[in-house]
């Protein structure tokens, strides 16, 4: 049974336009997990991630993958976000949508250069396609990680990890 399991089945339809199925599966085992050296190794054990993305299915869909292995904290929203790091004592890397509603993921990673320094190499961004060429050029700019949807586990898992070192 797919709930059983760890799984879920969302469906969105729209009269007249169809149809959406989005089957969200368990996260795979990692037959090697990257590990990370013990000298950055947060006092928790584990990393704290904030996730940023507009679409509540995937926010709880990735978030239930990551939060065997990472703390995780999901926001909506860049406002959201600069909300919950304004309050949080700690967090060890933020990925974030690169489009959504009103601000955007890179209009999210500006800010940090100036308000969070400390997080900005320590950042991500998720992508299901850009369609502006100055966009994707901004993004590669950056120098960060982008992370493609739908999302690869282990090259998230290996992605947070390996950012989370700098």
């Amino acid at each position: 049974d797919l709930q059983k399991a760890g799984g879920d089945v969302l469906v969105e339809s729209e009269v007249g336009h169809g149809a959406c199925f989005r089957v969200i599966l368990p996260r795979a085992i990692l037959e090697e997990p990257v590990k990370r050296a013990p000298s950055v190794r947060p006092p928790s054990g584990q990393l704290r991630v904030m996730i940023v993305d507009d679409d509540d299915s995937f926010l709880r869909s990735i978030t239930r993958s990551l939060r065997e292995q990472f703390e995780c904290i999901p926001v909506k929203s860049v406002d959201a976000a600069r909300t919950s790091l304004a309050r949080e004592a700690r967090i060890d890397v933020l990925v974030t949508d690169v489009v959504m509603p009103g601000e955007n993921g890179l209009d999210l990673y500006r800010g940090l250069l100036l308000e969070h320094p400390e997080l900005a190499p320590r950042t991500g961004f998720l992508s299901g396609g850009v369609s502006s060429e100055s966009l994707l050029a901004a993004l590669q700019k950056t120098g960060r990680p982008i992370i493609g949807k739908p999302v690869d586990m282990h090259d998230l898992f290996r992605t947070l990890r390996l950012v989370s070192a700098l």
